[in-house]
């Protein structure tokens, strides 16, 4: 039988997920841990993803491009909140996939991740235009599909269409190609720390919002951008689809 609902400030339960989510990565090794800590605080994808329910029900879940694996990591901690601690009124509940995979170019982020939340779910080292999406109702791309060029992101989006399970979601968070200043910013903020991290000089394969909508469109989704407000993050957005 699950926990009753209960109520905490939003202030206080993101912390506590934040918390839980970096926690395992102290396993890994210090950079691991401190990226983790910094980015769940920084950035407002994640507390965005609970907030838009999109997840909600999902069962198998593909992250496209995961880094060292902080959505698995962050999933799990608002699962363990939820359950074991407050949880807002009004949030929507957290999903609970049964199976969740992730893929990465980086060997580095891969090892990172399955040290942190391998006992969670499957990690490769692979090429996202490589992965398979079959069997998948929840297929995410955060801040990955740019570094891929324009035609295999076409191929990328319909193949994820002609896979995704009925009733499945598509989720992206790109860049606005017409975000100005805030765009060319976060280019920069990219590119320095693609050549720390994995020192090399990324190129990135971006659009305006307007083009990214019509390419889903283009693919078989219906799009909308995430609606919720909790901060925004340079010219980023985050892109919610569903099968036409």
């Amino acid at each position: 039988m699950s926990a009753s609902p209960s109520t905490g400030s939003t202030s206080s339960v993101q912390l506590a997920i934040r918390r839980r989510a970096s926690e395992p990565y102290r396993q890994a090794d210090r950079h691991a841990y401190y990226f983790a800590r910094c980015k769940l605080a920084a950035d407002p994808l994640f507390t965005e993803l609970l907030l838009s329910g999109a997840l909600s029900g999902c069962q198998h879940l593909l992250d496209l491009g995961c880094g060292q694996g902080l959505l698995t990591a962050w999933l799990h901690a608002a699962q363990t909140q939820r359950f074991e601690g407050a949880w807002p009124a009004g949030w929507p509940e957290p999903p609970r996939p049964i199976r969740m995979r992730g893929v990465d170019l980086r060997p580095e982020c891969i090892r990172r991740a399955q040290i942190a939340c391998g006992h969670l779910a499957q990690f490769a080292v692979q090429d996202l235009r490589e992965a398979d999406c079959g069997g998948a109702d929840a297929v995410l791309a955060l801040d990955a599909v740019h570094y891929i060029e324009y035609e295999d992101q076409q191929t990328l989006l319909h193949r994820v269409r002609g896979t995704l399970r009925p009733g499945g979601v598509l989720i992206l968070r790109v860049a606005d190609a017409a975000g100005g200043l805030a765009f060319k910013l976060s280019g920069w903020i990219d590119q320095m720390n693609d050549l720390v991290r994995d020192h090399r000089r990324s190129v990135f394969f971006c659009r305006t919002l307007p083009q990214w909508l019509a390419l889903l469109q283009s693919c078989g989704f219906t799009a909308t951008t995430c609606s919720i407000d909790t901060g925004r993050s340079f010219s980023n957005r985050l892109l919610i689809a569903h099968a036409a």
